[in-house]
């Protein structure tokens, strides 16, 4: 009796395999060949690699808000008088300068209850506070936001610097918590988009990929791109680039994804059935000389 030959694990229907046992490990998503390994790890492997991001991002926009932000909105409510508030939609204030109660080249406060004039001031944004409203002023434009009449908000020294030493850390909660809910609510919603594609172009190109599997490459391809704008809000806080070449780099920081998505796809194991990788049953064995006994051929 013939012994029978161990045949190769069978695969799936072409392009959706099992996980090939010669697929790296997924643990960086830097290289086109590193986001394709996501896509027979473990969901488990992506979240934990989309927290290490997350985290990354959550670090530099805390950063940014202690080292640019929240040092200007300190000075500023220490340059207000003693009474003061925002009442029945009207501003009260003995203040009558214009001058900026304090800016850097990110952001500037300006109390001008009687309306004299708009500062200029050389900042990212401006906010005023006017006698009937709020003005912010930015590159976009000037946006205007009145004052309800249901406000009570006081505008003196004493109770704004303890209301904002207690809201500070409150801030902080609330800017991580929206990072991360934002990301990964971006990270779903974009990969799932891209998957069929992924799917179709991974066909096309003859590799081994499932439907989970160009969710979760997709996903993968994401996060080159949100390192790439974490980067950006850390040079715009060192000052090494302005606001324009900020929303310039933020507006083609998607662009990272695509590149990924092109070039990770082909780096996927290639599909047996199309390269000869599978063994044919069909094809007759042919038996060497020493198994027949017959000498080889002339």
């Amino acid at each position: 009796m013939a012994n029978a030959e161990t045949s190769p694990e069978a695969s799936g229907p072409r392009g959706s395999p099992t996980e090939p046992s010669s697929s790296p490990p997924a643990w960086q998503p830097f290289t086109p060949r590193g986001v394709a390994a996501f896509a027979f790890a473990r969901i488990g492997r992506l979240f934990t690699v989309q927290l290490f991001v997350a985290a990354a991002a959550v670090g530099t926009i805390c950063w940014f808000l202690s080292h640019s932000w929240f040092p200007v909105v300190k000075f500023a409510i220490r340059q207000l008088p003693e009474t003061g508030g925002i009442t029945n939609g009207i501003l009260f204030t003995p203040l009558t300068t214009i001058e900026p109660l304090a800016h850097n080249r990110f952001l500037a406060f300006v109390a001008d209850p009687e309306g004299k004039t708009g500062a200029e001031v050389p900042t990212d944004f401006l906010v005023t506070f006017r006698r009937n409203d709020i003005r912010i002023c930015s590159l976009f434009g000037c946006a205007v936001l009145p004052y309800e009449k249901a406000w009570r908000i006081p505008f003196s020294r004493v109770d704004l610097d303890a209301a904002f030493g207690a809201w500070r850390s409150t801030i902080f909660v609330v800017a991580s918590l929206g990072t991360i809910a934002g990301l990964f609510a971006s990270w779903v919603l974009l990969a799932a988009l891209a998957t069929p594609v992924v799917r179709l172009y991974a066909f096309f190109k003859d590799r081994q990929i499932s439907l989970l599997g160009s969710w979760k490459l997709s996903a993968a391809a994401l996060l080159p791109a949100a390192l790439v704008a974490t980067a950006l809000i850390a040079l715009y806080g060192l000052g090494i680039i302005d606001l324009v070449r900020f929303l310039i780099g933020w507006s083609l920081h998607f662009l990272v994804s695509v590149i990924y998505l092109v070039l990770s796809p082909p780096r996927l194991p290639p599909v047996p059935e199309v390269t000869g990788m599978t063994k044919n049953p069909f094809a007759p064995t042919i038996a060497s000389s020493e198994e027949t006994g017959n000498p080889p051929a002339p």
